[in-house]
């Protein structure tokens, strides 16, 4: 491109000194911006292919994505053929989510033969992996167990991993086992301090859990409620 100061002529010779004219003024215009706001549908028929096509070259995150797309079928059909498949290949490549996504479909049955065993082989390894969701799951796949296949000292440990999380119903049950002394030996004392935890977390309490504290004061001894407290203040001061 030609700049602005060589395109323009010399001032007539007339001037005691020749100088290079002032470019002429322009109208400024403002760049062009579509303002139309796209649809979903839209939305997915462009980024979909691409999605696909970065799922199809190995692109962990974007196979994820995919077997959420079709789990979901909020913006497409549902397929649970394809979301197992693409959070198989997802999981190949180490995707907690899609472990743990494939647990809950073996679980269920969807998209995939109902299989209890596959869905607790793919909820331990998200659940190894750290994922909350998957370690609550295989908490009460162990717990609810029957009376032949319950393991309670499994329950018991992921229950805590998932509560150690924050995640509400994993210590609204660690809770209510060791009110009722299902499993375990009761102790109003460890009831206390998972229905404190329980009580913690953000948002209003559900009422079952504030009727539990409840009974659970009731019970509970000074000493166990001072050894209680005691545990959780000294959580408060390792975060």
């Amino acid at each position: 491109m030609v700049s602005i100061t060589a395109s323009c002529a010399l001032v007539s010779t007339m001037l005691v000194s020749p100088v290079l004219a002032e470019p002429a003024p322009q109208e400024k215009t403002e760049p062009k911006v579509d303002h139309k706001v796209l649809t979903m549908d839209e939305l997915i028929s462009e980024y979909l292919p691409r999605l696909q096509k970065n799922a199809e070259a190995g692109n962990q995150l974007s196979q994820e994505t995919l077997g959420n797309v079709y789990y979901k079928g909020e913006t497409i059909q549902q397929d649970f053929k394809k979301a197992a498949k693409w959070y198989r290949k997802a999981a190949k490549q180490d995707s907690t989510h899609a472990k743990f996504m494939l647990g809950l479909m073996y679980f269920d049955g969807s998209g995939v033969k109902k299989d209890g065993k596959k869905a607790v082989e793919w909820f331990t390894q998200a659940a190894e992996a750290g994922h909350a969701g998957a370690q609550f799951n295989l908490a009460l796949i162990y717990d609810e167990g029957s009376s032949k296949n319950r393991d309670i000292k499994k329950a018991l440990h992921w229950y805590e991993k998932a509560a150690m999380q924050g995640n509400i119903y994993a210590a609204y049950n660690l809770a209510t086992l060791y009110f009722s002394g299902n499993g375990v030996d009761e102790d109003m004392g460890e009831a206390y301090f998972w229905i404190s935890r329980a009580l913690a977390a953000p948002g209003k309490p559900m009422f079952k859990i504030t009727q539990l504290k409840k009974h659970i004061e009731a019970k509970i001894s000074d000493k166990q409620l001072k050894t209680a407290k005691k545990k959780l203040e000294k959580l408060k001061e390792t975060k």
